[in-house]
């Protein structure tokens, strides 16, 4: 789907949930690859729709280091020997899926199901990242680096934490258009849970620095929605404020609601907090009691950290 004249949009899982975005300037750049069996199933493919060969491209941008989004990296490289760029603080997790394991999933996985069960989620996590490939990324992103692909075509490196520490948005100033990844992450996840945020002041700030950007498009990596606005990977013009409010609504919301269940953290069974919480947003919102929600760890994780850190 061809979303600019330089920019194409690709479908890289069965159910529209997850996209790649191709971007043609004299080098061609590919932001997110999606997971681990993307590129074979879905984006070779579509370059060959295109008349593109695998080799044609000479950069892999990440939004940011979850298997959703460089999944793909490996056998992409594999398949081109482009260069992989990501923000510089989720270098050494991309590289190593072990350490952000260890550092980001370990302990909330302790608290909320048990130590017992670490081991056996740490091999089902490794599974889904890069099972037997390593990945070395060839440069670290900074906020507002240039990524020159040429003939007029230039992204701007925009820092977004939040989502997680290291997420960026790629800006093609010239028209306008921001590639977000998760760093907008609306309502709720598609299960109806809490959206994944990692550091909620930062992510709050992220969306206030975006909010003042003179943009014409957003482009999600997927589909998400707003109260008002229906789930979407694009935002044009008047959607782009309303949705960018709408995230904001949210977020203070949510910080009021992990406020007043705070004090009972540690004294009340965590998913009875969480409960308090998904409860006190309308129901047209979407969001879901635990017991409804498929996987509880995502959301489990989000309500934790904001708890954590209005306690700190």
């Amino acid at each position: 789907m061809e979303i600019h004249p330089r920019v194409n949009a690709i479908e890289a899982s069965e159910d529209g949930g997850i996209w790649s975005f191709l971007v043609k300037g004299e080098k061609i750049a590919i932001i997110e690859t999606g997971l681990i069996f993307s590129p074979r199933q879905y984006i070779f493919p579509y370059l060959k729709k295109l008349g593109i060969s695998a080799t044609d491209i000479q950069l892999i941008l990440n939004t940011h280091v979850h298997f959703d989004h460089t999944g793909g990296d490996a056998e992409l490289k594999q398949a081109c020997n482009a260069h992989i760029l990501i923000h510089e603080d989720e270098v050494r997790f991309l590289e190593n899926p072990e350490l952000l394991f260890e550092a980001d999933v370990a302990p909330t996985i302790e608290f909320i199901m048990g130590k017992e069960h670490v081991e056996e989620e740490k091999t089902r996590y490794l599974e889904m990242v890069h099972p037997g490939k390593n990945v070395l990324v060839d440069q670290g992103l900074k906020d507002n680096d240039i990524i020159e692909l040429g003939n007029g075509c230039d992204l701007k490196v925009v820092h977004l934490p939040g989502h997680t520490r290291g997420s960026v948005g790629f800006y093609m100033e010239n028209d306008g258009i921001l590639f977000i990844g998760d760093a907008m992450k609306g309502l709720n996840e598609f299960d109806g849970g809490l959206p994944i945020i990692d550091n909620l002041a930062a992510y709050e700030l992220s969306l206030e620095k975006v909010q003042k950007m003179p943009l014409k498009t957003i482009v999600n990596s997927h589909p998400y929605r707003g109260t008002t606005i229906s789930p979407s990977t694009l935002l044009r013009g008047e959607e782009i404020k309303k949705s960018l409010d709408e995230c904001l609504e949210f977020t203070r919301r949510l910080r009021e609601a992990v406020k007043s269940v705070a004090p009972s953290f540690l004294k009340k069974p965590f998913f009875e907090l969480y409960d308090e919480v998904a409860g006190t947003f309308p129901k047209e919102w979407g969001l879901k009691p635990s017991g409804q929600i498929p996987d509880q760890f995502f959301s489990a994780a989000t309500l934790l950290n904001c708890i954590r850190q209005i306690e700190n």
